[in-house]
């Protein structure tokens, strides 16, 4: 009897997919970023990390500028306005400090 509510219960997981959270986002996609504001591409600012990768932000700065070292929290999304392949939803930015 145990075996057999393990084996349903398995495969009602398997058969579960990830839910989703609107259109362009997924849960496994939320991510956060530290690196230094390094411009514009189009109507969006951009972030550089630590090893060179360049994401484009979509969503407000605040009041951080170019050249600011900052963390940003956000969903990375599928399609943007912005050209770039790595676009960020921005969800939060602060200080490069404050990043986990």
């Amino acid at each position: 009897m145990t075996r057999l509510l393990l084996a349903f219960v398995l495969v009602l997981l398997a058969g579960n997919p990830r839910c989703r959270s609107g259109s362009d986002t997924y849960p496994e996609q939320r991510i956060a970023i530290r690196g230094v504001l390094a411009g514009d591409e189009g109507d969006c600012p951009t972030l550089r990390d630590h090893n060179g990768v360049v994401y484009a932000l979509v969503g407000d700065t605040g009041q951080y500028k170019r050249g600011d070292r900052v963390c940003v929290k956000g969903w990375r999304l599928e399609s943007s306005e912005c050209a770039r392949a790595n676009v960020v939803k921005v969800d939060w930015i602060g200080l490069a400090r404050w990043c986990p």
